[in-house]
């Protein structure tokens, strides 16, 4: 079971990935020093955070993702939001 949520939250992540880079131009977002693996887990928490339906229990099941409510959450957690080439928020 717990192999299933992994995966599942694997899913979630690379869909905000992808649907950062889609849409009103490229979504990224920086914070100097932060270790990898915290990066990885602030995306993954924000990606669940902002899906419509994240407790499902499906595995690869397509999640929408409400990328404002993604990028407010990790802006929340001290990154700064950038937008293309312009900083949207810090």
């Amino acid at each position: 079971m717990r192999r299933h949520r992994t995966t599942a939250l694997i899913a979630v992540a690379a869909v905000s990935l992808l649907l950062a880079a889609c849409g009103t131009g490229r979504i990224s977002f920086d914070k100097p020093g932060v270790p990898v693996a915290e990066r990885e887990r602030d995306q993954k928490e924000c990606a669940l955070a902002s899906a419509d339906d994240p407790d499902h229990g499906q595995i690869l099941l397509v999640f929408r993702i409400d990328r404002d409510a993604y990028a407010r959450c990790m802006a929340s957690r001290g990154y700064t939001v950038m937008r293309g080439s312009k900083i949207a928020s810090r």
